[in-house]
């Protein structure tokens, strides 16, 4: 089934799939948004006497919105409203108590066109096409944009020339799962997968804007000294560090220290896409040079740019950090190996 491929399928999807069983006759609706470029998607043809139309889908419903729903996403709009329809059950459609469902007010919203949306008395499960960081980054940053930032015109999302991964950074403030006032049964794990994708953006994009040129020279003898104490010691947790504490320790760090940083980010970058490359370095230095902050500052970016590429449920493990002795475990606030 090749569209098992192109799009984001759950467990229980495929297990009605795999034992032949209708998906209508399932307990939760699920809706697919084809969160592809406008020129990527497909569009239906309806044949009226001599005449030719296009099908209206859920983009141009979504546009045509009542204004009192103005700040609704395209993903929020998508499940809590579906068209109407004149479908009935019949004595094929699956075991009487299937069937037998409870009668409930049916509630209507009207569109600019003055044409009727119903109100699901339950949200349904969102669908999207399936991108990844590693196999189309564009999309995948263009898939978050869409699906969740309000909009009356999709091509004003973007400037002109603007990458979806520059504009996904710009507005990341306007994403709607971030905005805390919807419900996780609406949107399911979107705020998650969208603060990785935050994450990883801005790093990527911080480590690409590191200048060299402008940063501090380490001299001999001299000491570098950074508050450590503000990074997370629980490193059992999946959650990363503030942007503003993560962007202030980058431009925060030397001449030496941004060289190895930019090489690390440089490496992490060729990983993700696809190109094979290792990676080996030695750092050394003397004491209070800030060999620790680095390291720390190092695994921050790593677990940031990794994140997004994997279940978030399986909760990887992208580092693991050990040390000689416990007085250098404790200073990096890791595991130590003796």
């Amino acid at each position: 089934m090749t569209i098992l491929n192109k799009r984001l399928v759950s467990a229980p999807e495929c297990a009605y799939r795999l034992c032949h069983l209708p998906l209508k006759m399932s307990s939760r609706k699920t809706v697919f948004v084809n969160s592809c470029r406008p020129e990527e998607r497909y569009r239906l043809l309806r044949f009226d006497s001599d005449e030719t139309s296009i099908y209206n889908n859920i983009f141009d419903r979504y546009v045509l919105r009542p204004n009192e729903l103005e700040n609704l996403s395209l993903a929020e709009f998508a499940v809590r409203f579906e068209t109407v329809s004149n479908t009935t059950w019949s004595e094929d459609n699956g075991d009487a108590e299937l069937r037998d469902e409870d009668i409930t007010p049916e509630r209507y919203i009207r569109l600019q066109d003055n044409t009727r949306l119903r109100v699901r008395n339950r949200p349904a499960v969102l669908r999207t096409r399936y991108y990844t960081i590693n196999s189309d980054k564009e999309a995948y940053y263009y898939s978050l944009l869409v699906c969740h930032i309000p909009f009356r015109n999709e091509g004003e999302l973007l400037f002109e020339n603007e990458t979806a991964e520059d504009c996904f950074i710009r507005r990341k403030g306007d994403l709607r799962p971030l905005q805390g006032d919807i419900s996780s049964e609406q949107i399911g794990h979107a705020e998650l997968i969208i603060q990785q994708a935050v994450a990883q953006a801005t790093a990527l994009n911080a480590a690409r804007e590191t200048d060299i040129g402008n940063a501090s020279m380490l001299c001999v003898g001299e000491k570098i000294l950074h508050d450590d104490d503000n990074f997370c010691e629980d490193m059992e947790e999946r959650a990363v560090i503030s942007d503003e504490l993560f962007l202030g320790s980058i431009r925060g760090l030397n001449i030496q220290q941004k060289e190895l940083f930019q090489k690390v980010s440089t490496a992490i970058e060729n990983d993700l896409h696809g190109q094979e490359s290792q990676l080996l370095l030695f750092i050394t230095g003397g004491a209070g040079s800030g060999k620790s902050f680095l390291l720390k500052l190092i695994v921050e970016h790593i677990k940031r740019c990794y994140a997004p590429t994997v279940d978030i449920l399986l909760k990887s493990k992208f580092v693991e950090v050990g040390s000689l002795t416990g007085v250098a475990a404790r200073q990096i606030f890791w595991q130590n190996a003796t």
